[in-house]
């Protein structure tokens, strides 16, 4: 599959290096050819190309490694037949290619650094940001046939997800109310059901964004926080109201007319002479009804406006 040829592409004629096979067919001309410089570099670039675009040959090529036994010594398994997909001294020590080293883990360091070298980017003058890029454009000229292939596929990996943000927000911003609850629920459950070790990772990125946030993204969330609270205390006073109001107007409710014949107890004819208490009219009841009735309006009125302020704030955001 890897093989040391004479290449025709004008990217990689400077140089020596390994180029895939599989691809050379299916290339439009326009495109960048895959190549693998010859170090342990390369080797690892070439096994995860190969595990990324061509799944049939990986597979085809991990079944021909030899089995791996603990107690033999790393540096004497060597690959018996794949002289064919190979070039010369392509496995020369098979046990030290494993599929964990051809995965490339994220460390929270590389994260942290790219973070900062996010902030520091946007926090960039226009004479320093002229200065990175002229620093950028003598790093690419020396770049060799390899990196230059990686660094085309970081640059359309990056373009790829810019491409998604934009549609997420776009999908965010078109959404119906219903769409929103949805996935609301979802979010929900997805916490709710979240693993131990998912949660973790969820609170280090959090603390890791907050960190590393800038002061202009502190003010919003801080915003977005004292907006959320006055939703959540204006919600507390509807019910409230709407509770008092409830047990205001149960005295009001009528009772089961007496029969006529019925003779009073003799309690109530021993309290005759004792003055009458103040008794709650049905106008007065009805007054307080209706003055209740537009509170919870006016509630209501500023809770609409508060839910389209914050949601026209996370647009804006976004």
């Amino acid at each position: 599959m890897i093989s040391m040829q004479d290449n025709k592409w004008g990217e990689i004629a400077e140089r020596e290096c390994w180029s895939c096979r599989l691809c050379k067919q299916a290339r439009k001309s326009g495109e960048i050819p895959h190549a693998f410089e010859p170090n342990e570099l390369g080797r690892r670039q070439a096994l995860l190309h190969l595990r990324q675009f061509h799944e049939a040959a990986y597979n085809s090529f991990l079944s021909m490694l030899p089995a791996v036994d603990s107690s033999l010594s790393r540096g004497n398994l060597t690959s018996h037949n794949t002289a064919s997909l190979s070039p010369a001294g392509y496995l020369q020590q098979a046990g030290e290619i494993s599929i964990e080293s051809v995965s490339i883990a994220t460390t929270p360091r590389h994260s942290i650094e790219a973070e900062r070298s996010r902030l520091r980017r946007m926090n960039a003058t226009p004479e320093a940001k002229r200065a990175e890029a002229e620093r950028s454009r003598r790093r690419r000229e020396q770049l060799t046939p390899a990196q230059r292939q990686a660094d085309a596929e970081r640059r359309a990996r990056k373009r790829q997800r810019a491409e998604e943000r934009a549609r997420s927000r776009l999908r965010r911003a078109e959404a119906s109310p219903d769409a929103r609850e949805r996935e609301m629920k979802r979010s929900r459950e997805r916490r709710l059901n979240a693993t131990e070790q998912q949660r973790k990772r969820e609170a280090q990125r959090s603390r890791m964004r907050r960190q590393n946030a800038t002061q202009e993204q502190k003010l919003r969330e801080r915003e977005r926080c004292r907006r959320r609270y006055e939703i959540q205390k204006q919600q507390r006073l509807v019910q409230q109201a709407t509770s008092v109001s409830a047990l205001e107007v149960q005295p009001a409710t009528p009772v089961t007319p007496v029969s006529d014949a019925t003779s009073p107890p003799a309690s109530v004819t021993s309290d005759q002479n004792t003055p009458p208490r103040a008794r709650v009219l049905p106008a007065d009841l009805e007054r307080r009804n209706q003055q209740l009735l537009q509170q919870q309006a006016g509630l209501g009125q500023q809770l609409r406006s508060l839910y389209a302020s914050l949601s026209l704030a996370s647009r804006v955001e976004l």
